[in-house]
């Protein structure tokens, strides 16, 4: 079957209301859940051949997410889905207005590929709880996850209410042609600009979750163990292939020395003396990517003070930090840590505030003075003392600005991403304002004044 006769058959069914239904949504939601669990070893055994995960990792950085977030809207969707009524004014006595949460129609969902099952189930489950239907194109780097998403979904749904793509017989191009409800992308900020652009074309609106050169400030006065662990953990997950992984380390010159040290240290405590063949250490995703990350290492080797090391059969580069006062450019997307130093804070948040909003930003101090100036600069999210865990909380939204991203999801946020607010004015007939009206002699600008408080 064609894709188009597929977005078509899936603009039917949701025609046909069929989605409206919360319990419809709840049912299909728990089949998915049934699914995941079902096919949970076998779920990290494909992470483990497309990415090096180990069973642990897979678990903490992309299963159990996916099984909270179906948790969540299973026991919130009909609270979700409640219209909401608001206060009216006396220009509309009597009645009543509502704002009622409607689903788009049918979705696109372009996964990636450094976090395969999240970046692709994350979205699609708002995108269900709030009554769309779904085509999910999956990213090709990735064939034994994406045979086992494929695989999922096919057990679960039909066709007309979400499909799935995973290898190249039909180009993004082609896709991004239709003329979708709703595009949810992840990707680099130059793939998010071709969405964009071509959503354009129908004023498709859109999601884009992208990525930068998220920075990660270390001021004099952080607690150094602590914060070099954090950060060594936030940065090599997954082998740095991470979009909220931190891409660039400014020390404070008083603790660098020291700091270097014990981030050396805790590089060795976490990942082995020999990470290479450390179980809890990924793989770098394709030989593609992984000569890209070599060229930056050997471009930079006399600048590199730890690491350096890689596996071209493996596919795996040793945990690497590099120092060097001219910045790397392009996000690094691998586990390669660029480090400067400074001593001046005014002069960093001026360039901080100048550069383009990364996706994350990462602060270690005790300040509250210095953290409330770093607020001010534009960034999507971030932690105080702490790297990457910001993402876990699902009370918060996740998602960029401008340059790594628009929009946000997770949970209420997603089910905000996903719906759109349609206002609904409930009037009486009983009683009728006959000011309102030209032919009426309380028609003019003194009393129309007063009506509307206008002063």
């Amino acid at each position: 079957m064609s894709i188009e006769k597929i977005f078509y058959a899936q603009k039917e069914f949701f025609n046909s209301d069929a989605t409206i239904s919360v319990n419809f949504r709840i049912i299909n939601l728990t089949k998915l859940k049934k699914e995941l669990l079902k096919n949970e070893y076998e779920i990290y055994t494909a992470l483990h051949k497309d990415l090096g995960k180990s069973e642990e990792d897979s678990f903490v950085s992309e299963f159990s997410h996916c099984i909270n977030e179906i948790n969540y809207f299973i026991k919130n969707l009909r609270s979700l889905s409640k219209p909401k009524r608001v206060r009216t004014s006396i220009i509309n006595f009597k009645s009543k207005a509502y704002i009622h949460k409607k689903p788009y129609g049918v979705c696109l969902i372009i996964s990636c590929w450094n976090y395969p099952l999240y970046i692709s189930l994350m979205p699609l489950i708002g995108a269900l709880a709030s009554g769309n239907t779904c085509i999910l194109k999956l990213h090709t780097l990735n064939p034994n996850t994406n045979k086992l998403i494929e695989k999922i979904i096919k057990e679960v749904f039909e066709k007309c209410y979400v499909f799935t793509i995973s290898k190249d017989e039909y180009e993004i191009n082609k896709l991004l042609d239709l003329d979708f409800d709703y595009i949810f992308a992840t990707g680099n900020p130059n793939f998010g600009k071709l969405v964009y652009e071509k959503a354009s074309k129908n004023l498709i609106p859109v999601t884009l979750e992208l990525g930068g050169k998220n920075p990660c400030i270390v001021h004099s006065d952080c607690e150094i163990d602590t914060s070099c662990k954090r950060i060594i953990h936030g940065k090599f997950l997954n082998s740095g292939q991470t979009c909220l992984a931190p891409d660039i380390l400014y020390v404070n010159s008083k603790i660098k020395d020291k700091f270097i040290d014990r981030m050396i240290f805790y590089i060795k405590d976490l990942y082995s003396e020999n990470p290479l063949n450390f179980k809890h250490y990924s793989k770098i995703i394709n030989e593609s990517h992984f000569l890209r990350l070599i060229k930056i290492i050997e471009d930079n080797r006399e600048e590199i003070i730890f690491g350096g090391e890689y596996s071209k059969d493996k596919l795996k580069i040793s945990p690497t930090l590099i120092d060097k006062e001219e910045i790397i450019p392009h996000e690094i997307f691998g586990p390669i840590l660029q480090i400067k130093y400074y001593d001046i804070l005014d002069g960093l948040i001026h360039s901080l505030k100048c550069s383009p909003p990364p996706l994350a930003l990462y602060l270690f101090t005790s300040n509250k003075t210095i953290i409330n100036r770093f607020l001010n600069i534009h960034f999507g999210g971030g932690c105080i003392n702490d790297t990457l865990v910001h993402i876990c909380e699902n009370n918060l939204p996740f998602g960029g600005i401008k340059n790594s991203g628009i929009g946000y999801y997770h949970r209420k946020y997603s089910f905000d991403t996903f719906t759109y607010n349609k206002s609904l004015l409930i009037k009486s007939n009983k009683i009728d304002i006959k000011s309102r009206y030209p032919n009426n002699k309380n028609y003019n600008l003194k009393f129309l004044k007063l009506l509307l408080k206008n002063k």
